[in-house]
């Protein structure tokens, strides 16, 4: 293989030579076998290779002797080429732009593939092999394989070594698009200065676009210089625009050759990014948020004075003149919308306030949960509970699961429903089989407890196991039983292990309740009525609360019990409103002063007596305090309409 080495120097302008504008040089040596030559700087284009004089032809022509396989080297492909007694000579382009090119844009021709601009009605193109061209219009491409391209959309044709056409083309949105005509260009090397007055204070401010493809920002204010100088620079310094594994269609670079913008053959297009290092003062202006970005209804409440007169430095535009890239004296580009969604513009939940993604999660479970006793789980005997009346109220879209359960108090329900976990306070070993059980607790030695405050847990009296099994201690998962007889708690494993378990006193036991039904969209909360919490007003509340963070839901409410009067009910409830506020229905006020009016009943002597003192009218009972159906009837569209002003419905 040989190494080709430049015997001389020599630039071209425009005007002669080869045209093009690029600095040329012509290397001669003698060939000594191989037909791989690789070139000691990269080239940019062949303009001519010759053999003992003869003039090879490269894929102008037919057939094809040579080729640049890559912008290091070249390979002869003649076969006038046997012996070792030929002369080879290699004219060609290389290295940066010359000086005296004008302007900061340069389109690089791309010989060896890319064949220009085409329309539907171009002609079949002559050659064979790889080639590529750039389609300029709508419509169907009837020599290029019936090919269609869409409007506003930049699109490629390639054909490749087996002569089968392909397209590739991205959709443009143009609603929102800036029109040439409407911008004022600025060029390179020219400086532009705007002055504003804000508040009798004089601001000013230079920016200046260098030769080296740095861009300046001074400011000063009241005639004084700030401190903030703000340079910018391309990171990809040395990404040159005929570099052959990015097969660029054009580009835009700077005086050094790096690449500011380009469009490959895919249809995607590249964007210098400007390195942190150069920037001295301020932020970034290119990931700044600039005016135009602004929703038109915000734009009014900023003065226009504030703003800086909106000129571009350079413009990639289409054949309507609508501007598919800019970039803008402040630093700033442009760019417009494609029609799939980019991950940089696009909200993610990480940039939303707190409310705003809590109100998401929610939003993402559609379901409404009610956790409570039986005055929520329901009596039997033909009584409709008020979850199942709030289901037909708030129609199939919002599922309602009814977590309540007969007979638990409250310490239990936090401990179901994971809020305040149960713990097993003794420490005991797990058989390693599923059959045989271990006991964990009993009415004579009562071991499973409340963490919060070490009042009993009383799961399973009244049944419902699928509110609690499977459970989980350390990681395991079992099945707990009741035995009244006792009140025996057992446990065994659901899956067997080659080895028993040894469980740590304290070990939290969490049941199935605690895994289901987190972040609901509606978290309604029922509980109190069977006591557990030491008849203590603070401890209750404390309860509450602990089940209404837990269920990871904003929109939740709290429902007071309807038992008791107005006099024995006062400090609860004022706790309660003052912790809770809207979220606290007052069940018991409510249901004293307007559930016969909303259950179409007539008070009886009975029930004006109960609602004299504030308690619950019996017409609405079953008992002392169970509800019923015109009782649940009341409460669930109390609870929908409380839901419907408290924006959670």
């Amino acid at each position: 293989m040989s190494e080709l080495i430049p015997i001389g120097i020599h630039k071209k302008n425009k005007n002669n030579g080869n045209g093009n504008g690029l600095p040329w040089t012509t290397v001669n040596f003698e060939f000594t076998g191989s037909k791989l030559f690789n070139f000691s700087q990269a080239v940019t284009k062949i303009i001519l290779v010759k053999v003992d004089n003869i003039p090879l032809n490269g894929d102008a022509g037919a057939p094809i002797q040579y080729r640049l396989n890559s912008p290091f080297q070249l390979e002869i492909l003649d076969e006038m080429i046997v012996g070792e007694d030929n002369w080879v000579s290699v004219t060609y382009n290389y290295g940066e732009i010359n000086e005296d090119t004008p302007g900061p844009i340069a389109i690089p021709t791309f010989d060896s593939i890319y064949k220009g601009a085409i329309v539907p009605t171009s002609p079949a193109p002559g050659g064979t092999g790889v080639a590529t061209w750039s389609a300029t219009q709508a419509g169907t491409y009837t020599n290029f394989g019936g090919v269609v391209v869409n409007a506003n959309s930049l699109a490629t044709i390639s054909r490749n070594a087996a002569g089968v056409f392909a397209i590739s083309q991205t959709a443009l949105d143009f609603t929102d698009y800036t029109l040439k005509s409407q911008i004022k260009p600025i060029y390179s090397s020219i400086a532009l200065a705007n002055n504003n007055t804000i508040s009798g204070d004089r601001l000013g401010k230079v920016i200046g676009i260098n030769n080296d493809g740095k861009i300046t920002d001074y400011s000063w204010k009241n005639g004084v210089l700030d401190q903030d100088l703000v340079l910018y620079k391309p990171l990809d310094e040395n990404l040159l625009y005929y570099s052959g594994s990015d097969d660029y269609l054009y580009t835009v670079t700077d005086s050094s050759d790096r690449l500011l913008f380009g469009v490959r053959k895919d249809g995607s297009f590249y964007v210098a990014k400007f390195a942190s290092n150069y920037i001295l003062g301020n932020a970034l202006k290119d990931s700044s948020i600039s005016f135009t970005k602004i929703d038109s209804d915000f734009k009014i409440r900023i003065p226009e004075t504030i703003l800086l007169e909106q000129g571009y430095i350079y413009i990639v535009t289409d054949s309507q003149d609508r501007i598919l890239f800019g970039v803008r004296n402040d630093g700033t580009f442009y760019a417009p919308k494609f029609s799939y969604n980019l991950n940089d513009l696009s909200v993610t939940e990480n940039k939303l306030s707190l409310a705003v993604q809590a109100k998401l999660n929610s939003a993402g479970n559609s379901y409404i949960t009610c956790k409570g006793d039986s005055l929520t789980g329901g009596t039997g005997g033909g009584v409709v509970p008020f979850p199942t009346i709030l289901q037909t109220l708030v129609g199939a879209g919002h599922p309602v699961y009814n977590l309540g359960v007969g007979g638990e108090n409250v310490p239990t329900i936090a401990a179901r429903t994971g809020a305040v976990p149960a713990i097993v306070t003794s420490s005991f070993t797990l058989p390693a089989d599923t059959t045989n059980t271990v006991e964990i607790s009993s009415d004579a030695n009562v071991l499973l407890k409340n963490s919060l405050y070490g009042a009993p847990v009383k799961i399973l009296l009244q049944g419902s196991p699928a509110m609690v099994n499977p459970c989980y201690i350390q990681g395991i998962e079992c099945t707990i039983a009741y035995n009244s007889a006792g009140g025996i708690y057992t446990l065994k494993r659901n899956v067997a292990d080659v080895s028993t378990t040894y469980i740590p006193a304290n070990s939290s036991l969490n049941f199935t309740s605690s895994k289901i039904h987190r972040n609901p969209f509606i978290d309604i909360i029922f509980v109190g009525q069977n006591g557990g919490y030491n008849s203590t007003d603070n401890e209750l509340v404390d309860y509450i609360k602990k089940m209404a963070e837990f269920s990871g839901c904003p929109n939740y409410l709290i429902i007071g019990m309807h038992s008791g009067t107005a006099a024995s009910r006062a400090s609860l409830e004022l706790l309660m409103f003052n912790e809770f506020g809207h979220r606290y229905i007052n069940w018991r006020q409510y249901v004293s002063n307007y559930g016969l009016r909303d259950a179409g009943l007539t008070p009886t002597t009975a029930d004006n007596a109960a609602m004299a003192v504030g308690s619950c009218p019996p017409q609405l009972l079953i008992d002392s305090v169970h509800l019923s159906t015109a009782g649940h009837t009341v409460l669930a569209n109390l609870t929908y309409k409380t839901a419907i002003e408290l924006g959670y419905i």
